[in-house]
């Protein structure tokens, strides 16, 4: 199952880019959303981007907006089934990431092809996002 990170960002700092890096030797794919950091973290978000994709916010919309732009840019380009864990920029939610995709905290989703349309479920945070894919009849 294809394993993806999500981390949404606001004025990270080096210790993201060790994050990513971790993420990217354990076999994620990474995604980070930069929900309008400032102009002195453009080094970051570039070293970032050897490894990851960066989606931008043009102006700040908190860690929710964030989450959701990413898992919305997820779900319109990967085919289900696939395993999303969120990631805190800073590392305060830190795990051993080498095994991240067994977290405890789970996001539960589903989604329906017939009718275009998705279902989830938070169940605590740090997450991990289970989608099961459901095609209509």
């Amino acid at each position: 199952m294809k394993r993806i990170a999500l981390i949404p960002a606001y004025m990270p700092d080096d210790k993201m880019i060790a994050i990513v890096r971790q993420l990217y030797d354990a076999g994620f794919e990474i995604i980070i959303v930069n929900d309008c950091s400032s102009d002195d973290c453009i080094r970051v978000f570039e070293e970032a981007s050897r490894y990851a994709k960066v989606l931008s916010h043009e102006k700040n919309q908190g860690k929710g907006k964030a989450l959701k732009t990413g898992l919305e840019f997820i779900n319109s380009i990967y085919e289900a089934p696939y395993t999303i864990v969120t990631v805190d920029a800073d590392g305060q939610q830190h795990t051993d990431l080498r095994d991240a995709d067994r977290h405890e905290y789970t996001v539960l989703c589903s989604k329906d092809t017939h009718r275009d349309s998705s279902f989830c479920v938070q169940l605590s945070y740090p997450a991990k996002l289970y989608i099961h894919e459901r095609k209509g009849s």
